[in-house]
């Protein structure tokens, strides 16, 4: 076909052709690239949705051992939070230290554990593209590295936001004794 049709011109085309095809007693078929594309498509987005749901799972698994961790974090560094507070720190930059430490932790894990990912996937699609001979395109799921973004921003606030905020409520005395 000539470069530049729309969609609907190579679909009323391929119609064409398969109705001829049909009508006469002629072996063969007519293959429409755009009816593949859209079942590609829809695969595709039905791989992104599952993807999505089990990296939920798994950040929401990752939030509950942050949280353990960063209660036992805060929990060693009461003498640090009271030291800070009688120097005249707020109580919430106290706070936001502490969510800046998950969130710094969260989000190079998360780069880590993408760029292992990356590299993994873009491997074994050179593998498939080398073995089977067919081009491969690799497909870069930019919705689902903001979402894992925002995941890991909140879930980090969170996770260090809770035990901050119990730790820097008591006086500076008794965290001095803890």
């Amino acid at each position: 076909l000539k470069p530049g049709l729309s969609e609907d011109e190579v679909d009323t085309i391929a119609k064409s052709l398969s109705g001829a095809v049909k009508d006469k007693s002629v072996q063969g078929s007519v293959f429409n690239y755009n009816d593949r594309l859209q079942q590609i498509e829809s695969s595709v987005e039905t791989i992104d949705m599952v993807f999505l749901g089990m990296t939920t799972v798994g950040m929401t698994l990752c939030f509950f051992s942050l949280l353990a961790s960063m209660v036992s974090n805060i929990a060693e560094q009461t003498k640090d939070i009271a030291i800070l507070r009688a120097l005249g720190l707020r109580k919430s930059e106290i706070i936001c230290i502490s969510c800046l430490e998950a969130f710094i932790l969260v989000i190079a894990a998360s780069f880590l554990g993408g760029a292992a990912g990356w590299f993994v996937s873009w491997t074994i699609s050179q593998q498939r593209q080398l073995i089977t001979g067919t081009p491969a395109t690799f497909y870069f799921p930019v919705e689902l590295t903001f979402f894992i973004i925002f995941l890991a921003a909140f879930f980090a606030l969170l996770s260090a936001g809770i035990p901050s905020r119990i730790y820097v409520q008591k006086y500076i005395a008794d965290l001095m004794r803890m």
